[in-house]
């Protein structure tokens, strides 16, 4: 991605310094280097304030790549979106890469489930791309059931983790989700599931795409064995340079030699596909056992009545640490937390199990529905007090 790539756009620095001549000076078309700062995008802030990402137009190239690499898209695509196109997800699933291959791209004010459904089945949508939420949404939506989903040709899915339910539930109405994993760091497309695999391998985000470089390290920085949790570092022409005007956060995320570290919990099966465990974050210590948030809410959301899960890891005067499981209910369910416990107490280690459990109407979440851990902990504890 090296070099110069011609594109008419204008730089940070151009609408900083253009002062009346602004719109003039934006429209002059260029010579672009491709490491330049083309853009910026807030990260989401599940686990903290937002940094502003850098986004260079070599960036967005690899991404585009990576994107057609996996979806096959090409100048007559037809995408749909309905995410802000401030956030990573919606300008660069599947909007960016869309266009540069000469695609086409609708664009909604915002998400509404029969409205988007309809669309779906007018055969004027051919890839779609969804925050878990997104599709939690559509299999509530009327019609759904009976809907005709053919005329997509690629469903793909990323941004937090996604239930094996919920996959299920799009399986048996014959689609098949891709699942993926990246950042606004890693320009995002990181990792994606190929469609021959996706049944066979649900709880996997796929294999690293052709222009992103991944290792699993431990806590030492050393390379992990194969099927051992390790933390996911990136590297590649897909992965920002760092954050603008923050020289210590672009420091703290880097490794010595250069990769970027990711903050997540990975794992790698002897087939080469890569399972997220959970968010470093989010991991919290109980009784001197790690505890991944994640693995609990996947066996909370496979018991009766529950829609959605987030555990966070609160303070406990024995252990250190415990569990707060926070529960969304499905419309028209009553939710029995008894039954729950008992459940878990099947499926999980002891220290696993959550010690408290709350209902809620719904969880705090980023402009692209990610759970905001970081505000739902702090109102859990808050509520104890």
């Amino acid at each position: 991605m090296a070099g110069q790539a011609g594109f008419a756009c204008c730089s940070l620095e151009d609408f900083a310094n253009a002062g009346d001549n602004s719109l003039r000076q934006a429209s002059a078309p260029r010579a672009w280097d491709s490491d330049r700062v083309w853009y910026l995008l807030y990260t989401s802030g599940t686990t903290g304030r937002p940094k502003a990402v850098i986004q260079t137009f070599g960036m967005a190239l690899a991404n585009y790549v990576n994107v057609q690499t996996a979806t096959g898209l090409g100048p007559e695509t037809i995408g749909l979106n309905f995410l802000p196109l401030f956030h990573t997800a919606g300008i660069n699933l599947h909007t960016l890469p869309i266009l540069f291959a000469g695609g086409c791209s609708h664009l909604l004010a915002k998400f509404d489930a029969d409205s988007v459904l309809a669309r779906l089945q007018s055969a004027k949508v051919s890839l779609f791309f969804g925050v878990p939420q997104v599709f939690q949404m559509l299999a509530q939506a009327k019609g759904f059931a009976e809907a005709d989903l053919f005329a997509v040709r690629h469903w793909g899915c990323g941004g937090a983790p996604v239930s094996e339910a919920m996959l299920q539930q799009f399986l048996a109405r014959g689609v098949t989700i891709c699942n993926g994993m990246g950042m606004t760091e890693t320009g995002p497309t990181a990792f994606f599931m190929d469609p021959a695999h996706a049944a066979a391998k649900i709880g996997s985000v796929g294999k690293p795409q052709i222009l992103t470089e991944v290792r699993l390290v431990d806590a030492d920085g050393r390379d992990v064995a194969e099927g051992e949790p390790g933390e996911i570092l990136f590297r590649g022409p897909a992965i920002t340079p760092g954050y603008f005007n923050n020289p210590h956060a672009t420091a703290a995320a880097f490794t010595a030699d250069g990769w970027l570290r990711s903050g997540d919990i990975g794992r790698r099966d002897p087939d080469g596909y890569y399972a997220i465990i959970d968010r470093l974050k989010d991991m919290f210590i109980s009784g001197g056992e790690n505890v991944y948030p994640a693995e609990i809410e996947q066996a909370l959301q496979h018991c009766a009545g529950v829609l959605e899960a987030a555990v966070v890891g609160v303070p406990d005067e024995r252990w250190g640490e415990v569990g707060h499981a926070a529960l969304i209910a499905r419309p028209g369910a009553a939710i029995d937390l008894t039954a729950i416990a008992a459940a878990l107490a099947q499926s999980l280690a002891r220290f696993k199990l959550p010690k408290y459990y709350t209902l809620l109407p719904d969880f705090p979440r980023t402009a692209a529905g990610k759970v905001q851990k970081h505000v739902l902990r702090r109102l859990l504890v808050e509520q104890a007090r």
